[in-house]
């Protein structure tokens, strides 16, 4: 029975996550986190444990070729292969097994000790049907992305000459000969999983819009068998000549594609989970700087509402990342290390103290200058009400007047039903600051209700201002500083799901972002002290 393993399963983390808190306690660091989505577009982002790399799991290196017939893609080979090496060399270390699946290539590997092993495994039990085939698409899969095109998506010019030039597998890659095993039969394939009693397979190689999707061992396949199946998302690549459509940059275009999987066939997983957190693997060529969404809240669906956003707004300019928390084990955010490499942070965040390890990341986001966009409850991101916070968390509850340059004191009640509506400006002092370019003149009704948000911090712009209809008192709604670290925040307290329907909310906090990643200061965090496991 084929299986879209979305949100459905990503959703079972709570349960999973609060017998982690000892190792979050001590590193901030959770493991393989699969991240997933619905087939419908409005779902939210979703993040589950994935679990291994460990004996149940199993690692496929898909047409790693020594050649490839297009130039460009042979050289994205080259440079992505160590660190495939390094994430094979990491998963054996741990008890993975890897599989070496360099299509077509069976005949240079006659005689080597991995590719005899798997040719000696016998099991009595019948293959799948179709174990052999190719799976063009899952039932309910649509078109993909990206178009491939007569050119067979090699950007190229002149073009490069079709064929099959390759032999092996690319020598960068270590093949352990006592070890690992060599096929690319999807039986072959199968009678060592049904063997070794593997649960899990993480795939890696190229290109995700072909083979790895495709070929009988591929992704599609192994989710029609009913395996936990994850791409990993940041060791592949696609075959996309940005000249067909959707005419976006290659990079962009890999992006598109990975979505693609997570909504349609698996989940994907990142390498740096593995490899420690330096970050995961990006091409040299892919200039763009890295983005983390951090939602943890459970009232203004910013889970499905700023990846909707950034990937209409951002995801050109910038490598967009995911920390997703559940309100089910709200004293860690699977995915917060990523502050740890990332240059933008965009937080959504309510009352959501932290297990230490976990608040230490972002501490050391804010000291080390690094630009930060926060909306609505993220006034009030890390403080517990009186009484309510979980034993051993760390919280921060100046974290509005410290870094946001607001003090949050609670809100108007106009979210009633009936109640007289929010209005909000730009401030003559603040019309020409690149935030709220483009924000249109006079007074504009949102939906949000007001947030009590003065005094604010010293050094803090305030752009944007609002009243409830009828009455009198003001209040700050969207400001802009430097902090003391030198880096560039941007806060709003708007962010209810009707606020991002509106085209120019929805420009103003792309804007914010571009503006605070501009002015962030250029420094890398000061050393997080962690255990990597």
């Amino acid at each position: 029975m084929t299986t879209n393993r979305g949100p459905q399963l990503c959703f079972m983390l709570g349960a999973v996550l609060l017998m982690t808190t000892s190792h979050v306690q001590a590193s901030g660091h959770l493991g393989v986190l699969a991240r997933c989505r619905a087939a419908d577009a409005n779902a939210p982002v979703a993040v589950r444990l994935f679990g291994g790399p460990d004996k149940e799991t199993a690692v496929i290196v898909c047409d790693m070729w020594d050649k490839h017939w297009c130039k460009s893609a042979t050289a994205r080979v080259v440079e992505l292969a160590p660190r495939i090496d390094a994430f094979c060399q990491a998963a054996r270390q741990r008890g993975a097994i890897i599989v070496h699946a360099p299509s077509a290539c069976m005949k240079h590997y006659e005689n080597h000790p991995a590719r005899l092993r798997i040719q000696r495994i016998k099991h009595d039990a019948k293959p799948p049907k179709g174990i052999n085939e190719w799976r063009r698409r899952l039932p309910g899969e649509p078109d993909l992305p990206i178009e491939v095109g007569s050119e067979g998506g090699c950007p190229d010019d002149p073009p490069c000459k079709h064929g099959r030039p390759w032999t092996r597998q690319i020598e960068k890659i270590a093949i352990d000969a006592d070890r690992d095993f060599i096929s690319d039969s999807g039986e072959e394939i199968w009678r060592v999983f049904e063997l070794r009693g593997i649960r899990r397979v993480m795939l890696v190689g190229v290109h995700a819009n072909m083979c790895v999707l495709g070929r009988p061992f591929g992704l599609r396949q192994w989710v029609r068998l009913g395996r936990d199946v994850a791409l990993v998302r940041d060791l592949t690549d696609t075959m996309y000549d940005p000249r067909r459509p959707p005419h976006v940059s290659h990079f962009h275009g890999t992006d598109l594609l990975v979505a693609h999987v997570e909504r349609y066939v698996c989940p994907t997983i990142s390498s740096h989970d593995v490899l420690g957190p330096r970050g995961p693997f990006h091409f040299k060529a892919d200039k763009r700087p890295d983005l983390l969404i951090v939602s943890a809240e459970d009232e203004y669906e910013t889970a499905r509402t700023l990846p909707q956003w950034a990937e209409k707004h951002l995801a050109a300019d910038y490598r967009i990342h995911y920390a997703i928390g559940d309100p089910n084990a709200r004293t860690i955010i699977p995915g917060i290390d990523q502050l740890y490499f990332s240059d933008v942070g965009v937080f959504s965040i309510r009352r959501w103290p932290m297990r230490p390890g976990q608040m230490g990341y972002v501490r050391n986001f804010i000291e080390a200058g690094k630009a930060l966009v926060a909306i609505r409850t993220s006034s009030h991101a890390f403080a517990a009400r009186a009484g309510a916070a979980p034993r051993g968390v760390e919280q921060w509850p100046d974290f509005d007047q410290e870094v946001l340059g607001v003090h949050y004191t609670g809100h108007y009640s106009n979210h009633k039903p009936g109640s007289p509506p929010t209005l909000v400006w730009v401030e003559a002092k603040g019309k020409d600051h690149p935030v709220v370019a483009g924000v249109p003149a006079g007074r504009i009704k949102v939906t949000s209700w007001l947030y009590k948000s003065s005094p604010i911090s010293k050094g803090t712009d305030v752009l944007m201002s609002g009243v409830v209809e009828g009455f009198d008192e003001v209040q700050p709604v969207t400001v802009a500083r430097k902090t003391d670290a030198g880096g560039c925040v941007a806060y709003t307290s708007l962010g209810h799901p009707d606020d991002f329907r509106q085209e120019w909310f929805a420009r103003m906090l792309a804007q914010a972002v571009r503006w605070a990643a501009a002015g962030a200061a250029k420094r890398p965090p000061r050393p997080h002290k962690i255990t990597w496991e």
